[in-house]
């Protein structure tokens, strides 16, 4: 080897290493805008770019982490157990499987930290101000949601109007009735990504207000197929947590 070359090598070697020292440790996307960090930010330093910019809903911020592969595994097996499914049961519930597996392959995923998000918290109580692990993340902040969501063993994901303080049972009335859904219970997947079990029937209803933007899951009545059907409620609830919407 020449010393040119030697010289040619050294600054490229040199070069790398600069490069190297000044990859972000920390990026995060919020609301679709990207933000850089060189140094492991703490939660208050993240929202402050937007923060005090409107007058945002903090428990329907929601926090993921991105690349995250075994989401994407996860959403795999939920697909190939509801292709099992669809196989081996008759119309019309093999259709309304059928509808269930396009829309998952169509759903945008990413890991969700389960984390308390809230700008004055952040701020003033060190115990919600944690501090970022390396990595890549999406942030989505947004004002007081309008709607309450509900999908699963249901044809279609259904929109409500979010009624103050109305227990889940008085949306059920609204949807669409089919002899393949849980008439007795529902899950509330909050906006903060708390999931609750709620009754809603006479015998077992619990009068617990749905926050406004949750997603609320219709499970599939498990006495058509027990075990089949009670998997695959599970591997649903599983893979929604996930679920960016």
């Amino acid at each position: 080897m020449s010393m040119r070359q030697f010289f040619l090598l050294s600054i490229l070697w040199v070069s790398s290493g600069a490069v190297s020292a000044n990859t972000p440790l920390v990026d995060v996307t919020i609301n679709h805008q990207a933000y850089s960090f060189e140094t492991a930010p703490r939660l208050a330093e993240v929202l402050k770019p937007l923060a005090e910019q409107d007058d945002w809903y903090w428990p329907a911020t929601r926090l993921y982490r991105a690349n995250s592969p075994f989401i994407e595994q996860q959403r795999q097996q939920t697909l190939d157990f509801i292709a099992q499914l669809i196989n081996t049961t008759d119309m019309p519930l093999k259709a309304l499987l059928a509808q269930l597996h396009v829309d998952i392959k169509s759903w945008n995923l990413a890991e969700r930290v389960p984390l308390t998000i809230d700008y004055d918290l952040a701020r003033t109580v060190p115990a919600f101000n944690p501090r970022f692990e390396k990595g890549s993340y999406q942030l989505f902040i947004a004002k007081r949601p309008t709607d309450v969501h509900f999908w699963g063993a249901i044809p279609i994901t259904v929109s409500l109007p979010h009624r103050s303080a109305a227990p889940a049972s008085s949306y059920i009335t609204e949807l669409q009735q089919n002899q393949f859904k849980d008439t007795d219970r529902v899950f509330i997947m909050q906006p903060d990504g708390e999931v609750i079990e709620v009754g809603v029937q006479l015998w077992n209803k619990q009068h617990i207000e749905i926050m406004p933007g949750s997603m609320v899951f219709i499970p599939f009545a498990t006495h058509w197929f027990t075990s089949e059907l009670t998997e695959l409620n599970r591997q649903l609830l599983a893979l929604a947590v996930h679920r960016i919407y």
